[in-house]
């Protein structure tokens, strides 16, 4: 922090520091949490017995590994004597201090055991809980955690889906849903895909045997509740002196509307005597008077819109039909600029009855039957693919804990050992981690030396799509969690931005916040910030409000921005969408200014993945015209398109393979079309040679290299895109054109690089990808644009306390009309969408350190687009700045060309280029390396070529299995591994049938060795255990490479080298065969032990030899 003025929250920070106090801290941006939490967490070090007892949760590694390493600074510092550099690390010093002297009296030692620091992410967290309780947690063993589940939740729900031809109620389910959705069975596989990423928030709900009965009963009281409680709203706000005139005008429109047999809703009002009640029975006379006193739109009826539609027929003077007219457009009159009773009224007119028709819960019957079987499907394929979700990691976690009246020995024993737990970035809690966090806090009680401490800011609260729900924060606000009353601080002090940025954003915000908190809807009070910093006077926020759209002018005017800024201040560009960057990202290539960027252009997109997929494409399928012809004009051939035309215009049937070998056609193009197609083809007839004889990942990578692919690209991003392919493609197992499926999934699914060049570069970003970091200067592109909307669900879900709410999608034949429950709860989660879409922009505009720059546009009404950032400012703010489009503001230089965009050139390399020669060899005095394995193996080879593939490919599993961990291979994996195997053999050159009879001997013996007890010693967990060790030594003036397959040091500290045989023996003496195997192969494992001596190990070596195929092992020393 920099030099300050009075901190205005100085009691509120004093106060979080009582280590005998439970507190929920609100911390809007820049007020420095992340300080506040390392100072509490320092406090109670000084109180506690072991720092165990102190559980801090933060939502990200990077978070936790931030408090660590501050924490851990914070004492070093104190260690040391460093002079603080202002007020608030001079008290974080202080407080560690104290922690130094707790920690030398009770020998902690944690600056040389940091590990004894509990600062864990809420998943690292769960998946430890599953660790110690694998039965319990209804896991198992432990399984590895996906980053990316979609193909999970895919595969999931085609086995669903497979349901469709058997017979009982879970088919029926599937059938009657399927029909509901026109038969499409890819719309329903996605819709269920969507409802297993959120399966956390609505399964609890619907699986337990509850019968449907109850559970309709259940869910229209839910409905009910709801409808209930928001007519109690309008009636608290609806003006009591105006109520009887609106029910006089009610009850003679109700009349008139009746006897017309009129199906309007206000027709409801017949009769009626006095205001309706707040009761879902009265829910018709509500939404009859909405219609009444609304427009469809609802705002207050102009006297205009009074007519015979609404219960009006014209009169003459003075009689009694043109009297009440006049009489209710005098009350309409009376109502004008009533705009929360117009709101309220507005909802009532969108409230359900509150009760599914039979056809609606038909549906809703079949799914609740239906999702359960998704989920247990899902958790088949986690279980074969030995892989789960973090959703799952987290469930588990709540089932080893056990429930409320029946707690596990596992929770008991956190109980006694947790004394403190902080919980960071609170507000982007799910709810499921919620649930996790009670559980943790049962039975703690006020007062109980038990302390709870959570801090966030419901105002940052973005992460809705992460299932994250800003009600929990305020629902723990206002009630505490469990037994515990959680004290409310407020701090106010922002110690990063500018005060003129500051105010700006209390100005904007403080209007466009929701004024009353509503856990239900996500509605967030605005809490003001007030800037501290004494060292950056003067205005940091600049608008640029354009008349129209022109995504060239403002990405141009974005660019003059970037360069008036001052040369090392960090610059970031923030968008809501990535489709918002793109003019921008075109601007900045034309201009050459450096950029990096985060997760914006996928890898599929980028030109080297697009060449390189062609060529894949290629080597599998000779007929595959599209690839070929993507491959002529990549930038490695660069044929011209009338030589291309030449080759192919005439023959649309030939292969183009065939083609390029056709000496009569190729003569008749240009000399330098003949130049590259000779080269390129050259290359090619090499590679298809090789195909099936070699693996696909080296055979594509070895070509794109001779075609000079490398050259193509210059910068290291494109390298490191193109090393991200080849990587899937070695993880893919491709042998045909047939098995690329997956690999384009994957590709889809992943983002290029984007790293930048220099030192400084403009970064660019999403929005929610920025949370938590700071920037110089913010540069907030397109706010005059609004994002897409959201996919419907095939049901829609809210909770509300204790109430569910449940509702089936409409048929998709009637789509965009679904029923008035589905709608209503639509219409809740869509103002949960909005309210977040506002803290999205208040989380955009507090990045900013120095400056702050808007840039947006008005639609052809010169009003903000609806949805949009800019509609939340209050026009006043802009109005006198908005920069007209006719203006000439900027220079032609600026433009580019006349588009607005850079000109497009063909790359290509030149005719005949040819690759580079290798690099000299660095002079070290040693002699040529020599593979130690060469030079010190057995003179004579037993094995045939069979054999000798095999042992390949067993000794890459041994060396998985080893790296892997014994508990990750059960005799179920090893199983499936038997086609994935085969396939590696097939890219060895066997055929298919040779393939699958290795396949089996190799699986046969793994299984030996995991079967085996010394089998699983060796490849089992030891300490420096390591498989394919490499080790390099100069010995005797040549260097040596040696590649170990497995060392590990025992528990007696003993290091071992132990080499993998895969033959087998028979007939004969096993004892003679293996001292005889010692003998030949005792040199090359004494050079393994030299090799390692000259590498610095000191301790005692034994070599051994390991047969899984016979469980043969022979060991010697020296």
């Amino acid at each position: 922090m920099k030099e300050t003025v009075l901190i205005p929250d100085l009691k509120e920070r004093a106060s979080a520091t009582d280590p005998g106090g439970s507190f929920i801290v609100q911390a809007p941006a820049g007020s420095g949490k992340t300080t506040l939490l390392i100072q509490r967490y320092l406090v109670l070090l000084a109180t506690v017995d072991k720092p165990e007892e102190i559980l801090a949760i933060t939502f990200t590694r990077k978070a936790a590994g931030e408090m660590r390493a501050r924490i851990v600074e914070a004492m070093e510092m104190a260690g040391s004597g460093a002079a603080p550099a202002d007020p608030g690390e001079a008290r974080t010093i202080e407080l560690a201090q104290k922690a130094l002297e707790r920690d030398r009296a009770r020998g902690w030692r944690l600056l040389e055991n940091t590990a004894r620091l509990k600062v864990l992410t809420i998943d690292s967290f769960c998946a430890s809980i599953t660790r110690q309780m694998p039965l319990l947690s209804g896991l198992g063993r432990q399984l590895s955690v996906s980053e990316s589940p979609d193909e999970l939740y895919e595969e999931a729900a085609r086995r669903t889906l497979s349901l469709i031809d058997r017979d009982g109620r879970k088919a029926d389910a599937l059938r009657l849903v399927l029909r509901h959705m026109d038969n499409s069975v890819g719309a329903l596989s996605k819709k269920l895909v969507d409802m297993l990423r959120g399966r956390d928030q609505w399964l609890r709900h619907v699986e337990g045997g509850i019968g449907d009965a109850e559970l309709r009963t259940r869910l229209e009281q839910g409905i009910k509740n709801l409808v209930e409680e928001r007519l109690r709203l309008v009636s608290s706000v609806f003006p009591e002196d105006l109520a009887a005139m609106a029910v006089e005008s009610g009850r003679y429109a109700g009349d008139n509307l009746r006897a017309a047999s009129s199906p309007s809703v206000i027709a409801g009002l017949a009769g009626i005597k006095e205001m309706p009640r707040p009761v879902a029975d009265d829910l018709e006379s509500w939404q009859g008077l909405a219609n009444l006193l609304l427009t469809g739109k609802g705002e207050w009826r102009k006297a205009g819109g009074v007519n015979k539609n609404i219960g009006f027929p014209p009169g003459r003077s003075g009689n009694e039909a043109e009297l009440n007219k006049q009489a209710f457009q005098g009350l309409l009159e009376e109502f004008e600029g009533l705009d929360s009773v117009a709101e309220a009224l507005h909802g009532v007119g969108k409230l359900p009855a509150p009760a599914y028709s039979d056809g609606e819960w038909l549906v809703l019957s079949a799914l609740t039957r239906l999702l359960p079987v998704a989920v247990a499907r899902l958790e088949e394929v986690f279980a074969e693919r030995e892989t789960v979700d973090f959703s799952m990691v987290s469930m588990a976690a709540i089932e080893a804990l056990g429930p409320d009246d029946a707690p596990t020995d596992l929770m008991l024993a956190f109980d006694n050992r947790f004394r403190h737990i902080l919980v960071d970035e609170y507000q982007d809690t799910s709810w499921t981690q919620a649930t996790l966090l009670r559980a943790l806090t049962r039975g703690w009680e006020q007062d109980c030396g038990r302390t709870l401490f959570i801090v966030g800011d419901p105002m940052q609260s973005i992460y809705r799509f992460r299932d994250a729900d800003v009600g929990i924060f305020l629902e723990v606000k206002q009630s505490g969690m469990a037994g515990i009353g959680l004290t409310p601080l407020q701090l106010k002090a922002n110690f990063r931005s500018r005060p003129a940025i500051v105010d700006w954003v209390n100005r904007v915000f403080d209007e466009a916040f929701p004024t009353d908190e509503d856990p239900v809807t996500g509605a967030v009070g605005y809490s003001e910030s007030r800037g501290v910093r004494l060292d950056a006077a003067g205005a940091g926020v600049e608008l640029f409000i354009y008349s129209g759209r022109d995504d060239n002018r403002e990405a141009q005017d974005v660019l003059r921005v970037l360069r008036s800024l001052p040369e090392g201040e960090s610059k970031v560009v923030l968008v809501r969408s990535r489709a918002h960057l793109i003019g921008i990202v075109e601007a900045l290539k034309a201009a050459g200014i450096d950029y990096r960027g985060e997760q914006l252009e996928p890898l599929g997109e980028r030109v080297v993945i697009k060449e390189l997929t062609a060529l894949l494409r290629a080597l599998l399928h000779p007929c595959d015209r599209v690839a070929w012809l993507a491959l002529l004009r990549a930038r490695f051939c660069g044929l011209s398109l009338v030589d291309i035309h030449g080759l192919t215009g005439s023959d649309h049937n030939r292969p183009l393979w065939g083609l390029l070998n056709d000496d009569g056609r190729i003569g008749e193009l240009s000399g330098e079309g003949q130049s590259r197609i000779v080269t390129f083809r050259e290359k090619m007839a090499k590679a298809m040679a090789l195909r099936g004889r070699v693996p696909v990942r080296a055979l594509l990578e070895g070509l794109w290299i001779a075609l000079g692919g490398p050259a193509c690209f210059s910068g290291d991003d494109d390298m490191q895109d193109a090393e991200t392919f080849f990587d899937l493609v070695s993880e893919s197992g491709i042998y045909d054109s047939s098995s690329l499926k997956w690999l384009e999934k994957r590709v889809d699914k992943l983002f290029a690089m984007s790293s930048g060049k220099g030192a400084n570069p403009v970064v660019l970003m999403t929005i929610h990808k920025a949370k938590g970091l700071e920037f110089d200067n913010v540069i907030l592109p397109g706010v005059g644009k609004k994002s897409g909307s959201s996919e419907r669900r095939i049901m829609q879900w809210l909770e509300r306390g204790r109430d569910l709410l449940l509702a089936p999608i409409e048929e998709v034949t009637e789509k965009g009309r679904g029923g008035l429950i589905y709608n209503c709860i639509t219409g809740i989660n869509r103002r949960k969408e909005e309210y977040e879409d506002l803290r999205l922009f208040y989380v955009a505009a507090t990045r900013a350190r120095e400056r702050l720059y808007l840039f947006g546009d008005l639609n052809k009404d010169a009003a903000a687009v609806k949805g949009s950032f800019l509609s939340l400012i209050d026009p006043g703010i802009y109005e006198d700045n908005i920069i007209e489009l006719s203006e000439p503001d900027y220079s032609a230089a600026d433009q580019g060309n006349g588009a607005g965009a850079p000109a497009l050139y063909l790359k290509r390399l030149p005719a005949g280029w040819e690759g580079p020669c290798p690099r000299n060899a660095i002079l070290t005095g040693a002699k040529t390396e020599k593979s130690h394995e060469n030079s010190q193996g057995p003179a004579f080879d037993w094995a045939g070529e069979e054999a000798r593939h095999l042992g390949t490919v067993i000794h890459r599993y041994l060396c998985r299995i080893a790296r892997e961990g014994l508990d990750r291979w059960g005799s179920e994996r090893l199983g499936r591994e038997a086609r994935h195997m085969a396939t590696m053999l097939r890219e060895m050159g066997f055929g298919s049938e040779e393939a699958r009879s290795l396949a089996g001997k190799g699986i046969g013996t793994i299984g030996k060795a995991l079967a085996s007890e010394r089998g699983r010693w060796v490849l089992g967990g030891h300490a420096e255990g390591s498989a394919e060790m490499a080790v390099s030594a100069v010995i005797d003036g040549s260097i040596r490479r040696t590649v170990i397959d497995r060392s590990f040091v025992d528990k007696d500290n003993v290091r071992w080298i132990v080499d993998y045989k895969t033959g087998s023996h028979e007939g004969g003496s096993l004892e003679n065969f293996l001292a005889d195997e010692k003998e030949r192969y005792a040199p090359q494992l004494d050079g393994y032990e030299q090799a390692l001596r000259k590498a610095g190990e000191g301790r005692e070596i034994r070599k051994a030899l390991y047969y899984p195929a016979i469980d043969g092992w022979v060991e010697w020393q020296g």
